[in-house]
């Protein structure tokens, strides 16, 4: 994976197939990363305390919400119940996490800003939780756990933080700006294609419909707006007029294009972020899947 491009967390998105409810941005555009930075250590303060709260309340009585708790706060307990391994494993200091009134008041809006996330995404934010405070739990340790990486552990880990941040009105409820969109296609070696969107993810849902291929790769690289996206696109396509083959298409992974593109943000000292898009698969191979 290119340097310039984060781990990409879930194949399939943050959500869970169907989930009806908000379903906020994992990503930070360039002026966000600041205000995000200055803000979100209360915010991870709070999904720690909730979910220490809800190990303790699960061990101390499994069956105590009962069905009148919110389907999310259940799933929820589900998993901690499940995760009796991981408290033994993790409880290393002498003294257990005992949940205060302020912890219980808090536990139902906090856990709210968690409805509909996948279960890896839960069981990430589960983990990091009860490893703060009872030791252990480093995003190594947790990426091991999956068989992927800290690095991954870590992306999967603050997407979950940033999505909470714009629930919780801590940020605005989508990010600002503008895209440069790059697709993939690995059949016959790498190819990129190339193109400029405000909505990268409905960009790439109508280039999904229109192409032959099954695409292999997708991310948006965000900038402060159009002219400056189209101005790195342009540059992206000088640079490659020797590799073009038709249309918008290049001989060039989107490893590579990402690198790129980021260089040329920097020589004009361009804000930028990346976003990697989900693809999805085919129906018939279609499960959830870790990336």
């Amino acid at each position: 994976m290119s340097a310039a491009r984060p781990a990409a967390a879930v194949k399939s998105g943050m959500f869970k197939p169907g989930y009806e409810g908000v379903t906020p941005s994992s990503r930070l555009s360039p002026v966000e990363v600041a205000q995000f930075e200055a803000r979100k250590d209360a915010l991870v303060a709070r999904l720690t305390d909730a979910m220490l709260t809800l190990s303790v309340l699960e061990a101390d009585d499994p069956s105590g919400k009962g069905s009148a708790w919110p389907a999310y706060v259940r799933e929820f307990g589900d998993l901690t119940g499940r995760d009796e391994e991981s408290l033994r494993e993790a409880e290393t200091r002498p003294a257990r996490f005992a949940a205060k009134p302020h912890h219980l008041e808090s536990l139902l809006p906090t856990l709210a800003l968690l409805d509909g996330l996948r279960p890896v995404y839960l069981k990430v934010l589960f983990l990091r939780a009860i490893g703060s405070y009872y030791g252990g739990f480093s995003f190594p340790a947790i990426g091991d756990r999956f068989g992927k990486s800290g690095e991954w552990a870590r992306h999967t880990y603050e997407a979950v933080v940033i999505q909470a941040a714009r629930r919780d009105g801590l940020l605005a409820p989508e990010p600002a700006g503008w895209a440069v969109l790059v697709t993939g296609v690995r059949s016959g070696g790498w190819r990129s294609y190339v193109t400029t969107a405000r909505d990268p993810h409905m960009q790439l849902r109508d280039l999904k419909a229109k192409s032959p291929l099954f695409l292999d790769d997708a991310f948006a690289l965000w900038t402060a707006g159009q002219p400056l996206a189209q101005r790195l696109a342009k540059q992206a396509r000088v640079h490659l007029l020797g590799r073009a083959t038709h249309g918008s298409w290049h001989r060039i992974s989107p490893d590579d294009m990402a690198d790129l593109l980021v260089t040329e943000a920097r020589k004009i000292r361009a804000e930028w972020s990346i976003e990697n898009l989900p693809l999805g698969r085919p129906v018939a191979a279609a499960s959830e899947e870790v990336a």
